[in-house]
């Protein structure tokens, strides 16, 4: 592009000129400099101009040329020397730089060039500049229209015929000079000269007249923006003045501030030591609370082991005699009582510490909490005879049954098809889940009802259970309103069983587990920890006992996620072989699957070893296995390259076994 640098070389205000217009007379230009130089039509065009601009012409192209004011120009000198000048490459913009000083006057004001108007006085610029003038013009027309082009083309065909009779008077006039002039002729030529002077002058001066106009344009724009920058810099030194108000202001607030900052860390310093030292005071009571606690536990289990030793003496030594378990708790209760009466007459007698007047109350109030759950778990425990027949002795035979877990207890449903309820107590005890397999030895009592010693064969797994446990706290909700919340997403709010509200007297923020069953909307209390828990219970214990007593909702479904799903059979057409236990405490499971199941009890595994070695998978249960079975049927899978697995003794561990390898179970079945 021509930068207005370059176009104030060609004798043009910059600002005057737009950016689309300066980029033509680049173009123009540039195709100039591309084409053959026509040095015929430039001498045509020196002769058409004052001897003022050729003067410039020379000086500006680094021409010296010797004039003489009572001479005519020399034209054809300046010619010759151009035709060196020009075969340069560094001077032919220069060339074209000064063509256009010289044809500059025959545009007008550059914001009124325009293809029809300079066409449309093409006589008035002939007339008043020539027709070389107006040649050149077209050549160097900055806007590019087909128009400019074919009228340049036909234009040039009549510089030929002007270039001829250039030629002629040129000879002419060369010849004339080498003759004599007479007087006469001086004369003439002086008053033609000084017409042609006239009347260059006066082109001259409406050039200038056309510049001036065009610097007071100039002129007057700088004006008006030296007045709208005086105008934006008072504006801008009300803003400063201001803003160095604002700043002045916004550091003394800052002084202030860093001095209440050094202040505020003085009480900052000062309160953290007097914290050290509480805490350092708090943690070394905790300890020794923690010290005197676990001698208290230590010396609970002391006694009841020494209660169970003596159980087991009296069963040993009198076998006839069986103690019912009212009896038990009975005794149980009365050692409490004799507990109570000893910590109240210490309590009494005056203790000067208040920390261990402290832990006698909440002995006493663990006490009294134990006995009350004792005495809640004697009036829940009422087992009804079971359908089939049980004998008038005090001791039956042993039954299998099968537990089903309820949002609150579950019951067990025998081979012979009696049933009979467990409370949620009995249930956190033996740590009982849905679908176990259990032992049921039916005792008489002595009113003529019916216990049961129950023993856990196989263990279930609670997350087919029709119900979910969470482990969470108790919340008091708008009109006295009690809610069991779940630990890990309080979203899961469940308004809390009436009953057990009246039975377990639960207080705002006590921890819990509970039991909400799948459709339900009301939370069934499953263990609610004592104040004395509450207070000591940290967060890792609380995960600890979540992972005891069961899975929350998610764990369930995390559980689900990792056995498969009864929906999609993952070993359909595969054989699995299972050692020990009983057949139908893994049929559900194994049906879930897809798979065909082979079982045998252990005790005749010689049977089963021809559907072992056509078989995918092998699993034994060592709890409920014979060692025969295991050193006859493992090897036999090892001979045949059959997967092999231990079952740790429940449902959800074969479930786990089965999905996590599946893949080489079905590509056992694949290589056979």
């Amino acid at each position: 592009m021509i930068s207005k640098k370059l176009l104030k070389t060609f004798g043009m205000l910059a600002d005057e000129i737009e950016v689309k217009l300066s980029e033509g007379f680049n173009l123009a230009i540039l195709k100039q400099m591309n084409s053959p130089f026509p040095l015929s039509e430039l001498s045509l065009l020196l002769k058409e101009s004052t001897d003022q601009k050729k003067r410039a012409f020379a000086l500006n192209m680094n021409i010296r040329i010797k004039t003489f004011s009572n001479k005519p120009f020399p034209d054809s000198q300046l010619i010759t020397l151009l035709r060196t000048k020009y075969s340069k490459e560094k001077t032919k913009i220069l060339f074209y730089q000064q063509i256009f000083n010289l044809i500059f006057d025959i545009y007008g004001e550059p914001e009124e060039i325009a293809v029809d108007k300079f066409l449309s006085e093409e006589c008035r610029i002939i007339e008043k500049y020539g027709p070389a003038h107006f040649y050149w013009g077209l050549r160097m027309f900055p806007i590019n229209d087909n128009n400019i082009e074919q009228r340049l083309i036909e234009f040039g065909k009549q510089m030929t015929t002007f270039t001829d009779v250039s030629k002629e008077v040129a000879v002419t006039e060369d010849l004339t000079f080498s003759k004599d002039e007479t007087k006469e002729e001086k004369e003439n030529s002086l008053v033609a000269k000084e017409r042609d002077l006239r009347v260059k002058a006066e082109q001259e001066a409406e050039s200038l007249k056309k510049q001036m106009r065009s610097l007071e344009k100039s002129q007057t724009r700088l004006q008006q923006k030296s007045e709208l920058l005086i105008s934006e810099n008072v504006s801008l030194q009300a803003k400063l003045s201001e803003m160095e108000e604002v700043t002045q202001f916004y550091r003394n607030k800052t002084t202030d501030l860093e001095i209440e900052k050094d202040h505020l860390n003085d009480q900052i310093y000062n309160l953290q030591e007097t914290l050290e030292k509480q805490i350092a005071n708090e943690q070394l009571n905790i300890q020794n609370y923690e010290d005197k606690i676990e001698k208290l536990i230590a010396g609970e289990q002391r006694t009841v082991q020494r209660y169970e030793a003596a159980l087991k003496q009296m069963k040993e030594e009198k076998p006839s005699i069986h103690i019912s378990l009212n009896e038990a708790g009975k005794m149980l209760l009365e050692y409490l009582n004799q507990g109570i009466d000893q910590n109240f007459a210490q309590l009494k007698s005056g203790l000067e510490i208040r920390t261990e007047r402290e832990e006698l109350r909440r002995k006493i109030n663990d006490h009294f909490q134990l006995m009350n759950a004792l005495e809640l778990l004697l009036e829940e425990v009422k087992i009804p005879d079971p359908k089939g027949s049980i004998q008038n002795d005090e001791t039956t035979r042993s039954q299998m049954g099968t537990f089903y877990r309820l949002d609150h207890g579950g019951y067990i449903k025998l081979e012979n098809g009696a049933a009979f309820n467990i409370p949620e107590s009995l249930v956190n005890s033996l740590v009982i889940e849905h679908e176990a397999e259990v032992e049921c030895t039916p005792t008489r009592k002595s009113d003529g009802s019916t216990n049961y010693m129950i023993r856990v064969l196989f263990q279930g797994d609670d997350a087919y259970a029709p119900m979910t446990q969470y482990m969470g706290y108790i919340e008091l909700g708008e009109h006295f309103k009690y809610y069991c919340v779940d630990l890990s997403d309080p979203t899961h709010r469940f308004p809390l069983y009436e009953k057990d509200i009246e039975i377990q007297n639960p207080q705002d923020g006590d921890p819990c587990l509970f039991n909400v069953a799948h459709g339900g909307e009301h939370a069934r209390l499953s263990k609610l920890f004592t104040r004395y828990e509450k207070e000591y219970f940290t967060k890792e214990k609380l995960k600890k006992e979540r992972s005891i007593h069961g899975s929350t909702a998610a764990g369930s479904k995390e559980k689900y996620r990792q056995t498969g799903t009864k929906a999609e059979p993952f070993l359909e057409g595969c054989k699995i072989v299972i050692i020990g236990g009983l057949k139908k405490w893994f049929d559900s499971v194994v049906e879930e699957t897809g798979a065909e199941i082979h079982h045998d009890s252990g005790e005749t595994p010689s049977r089963i070893h021809p559907k072992l070695r056509r078989a995918d998978a092998l699993f034994y249960l060592l709890t409920a296995n014979s060692h025969e079975a295991t050193t006859s049927c493992i090897p036999i899978a090892k001979e045949h390259h059959i997967p092999h697995f231990k079952i740790e003794g429940s449902k959800s561990n074969l479930r786990k076994l089965l999905w996590e390898n599946r893949e080489s179970i079905r590509n056992n079945k694949k290589r056979q």
